[in-house]
């Protein structure tokens, strides 16, 4: 390699740096700007945190003094990642696209919107859901033994329900996001629509894997997270299936097109030899003549 090549090819990773580390100061600003706005109004969205604990956990206790402050924080950066999400894929997809053909990235800004709501579906099927259904069951294991004063209370503190009810909305917003993932795959060639359903036992057996490192271990909640999971695989193949149906199509008119258009572009030059013909014989008579 020439030494002018190793130079063009460190200034361009360089710059490709500066562009990642401006980015991700932006995403964080953002960050900051939705956490310091979130803060305010810590307490309304605490109780919307806590609303799935009722009926399963009677009373949430906090066992340090910092405790309850720093779930208000947690709380609001939680909130406000939520706030700034649409920002942040934005960003993301803004720093992926110059190593996208044009083709792919007229894909970014629905992406991005998709993005947005299917994080947010996943988020909400948690919330209204999954969190309700594994505290129950959770909670279903206090004991007491009959005739003697011991058995198992939860005594659970807010911090540790926030934490666990977190770690659950964000397993489940990151995992719906698996169809945009695939079909996004599939549109750039990187992965095709046999491969996906011939790699489909493999997918069940991967989702459960990771459904059982990222959830509480409890079956319930893995089985909630799991069967979605496959679900949304197969709506991923069926969706790629159409988009490629309408993709074939689109190309077809464009072939079409671009085949009409040369056609006719080679009949105008006929037509006008034709017509310099014409005009030219009556010269040509009187020439005779």
């Amino acid at each position: 390699m020439n030494p002018s090549d190793q130079s063009e090819l460190s200034m361009g990773f360089i710059e490709h740096l500066e562009e990642f580390r401006q980015r991700i100061f932006k995403i964080l600003g953002a960050f900051a700007i939705g956490f310091v706005s979130c803060f305010s109004f810590s307490d309304i969205f605490v109780n919307i945190l806590l609303e799935p604990a009722k009926g399963s956990i009677q009373q949430l206790v906090f066992l340090k003094p910092t405790e309850a402050f720093i779930v208000h924080i947690k709380v609001s950066l939680i909130v406000g990642f939520l706030l700034v999400l649409p920002y942040i894929f934005y960003q993301v997809w803004q720093f992926v696209m110059p190593g996208l053909y044009a083709r792919e990235k007229k894909l970014v800004i629905p992406l991005v919107f998709i993005s947005v709501i299917f994080f947010i579906g996943g988020v909400s099927f948690a919330y209204f859901g999954v969190l309700r259904m594994g505290l129950r069951f959770l909670m279903g294991f206090a004991t007491s033994m009959s005739g003697s004063e011991f058995g198992l209370k939860p005594m659970i503190s807010v911090g540790s329900y926030i934490t666990f009810a977190t770690r659950i909305f964000l397993a489940f917003g990151l995992i719906f996001e698996l169809p945009l993932v695939l079909i996004f795959l599939n549109q750039i060639g990187i992965v095709s629509v046999d491969m996906l359903k011939r790699k489909r036992p493999y997918a069940v057996v991967a989702i459960f894997i990771v459904a059982a490192l990222i959830t509480p271990p409890d079956v319930v909640t893995q089985l909630l997270l799991g069967v979605p999971l496959i679900a949304l695989y197969e709506i991923s193949i069926w969706s790629a299936v159409i988009l490629n149906k309408i993709k074939g199509k689109n190309e077809e008119k464009q072939s079409e097109q671009l085949v009409q258009s040369e056609q006719e572009s080679t009949q105008r030059p006929k037509i006008r030899s034709s017509e310099t013909t014409v005009e030219n014989s009556p010269d040509d008579h009187g020439d005779n003549l």
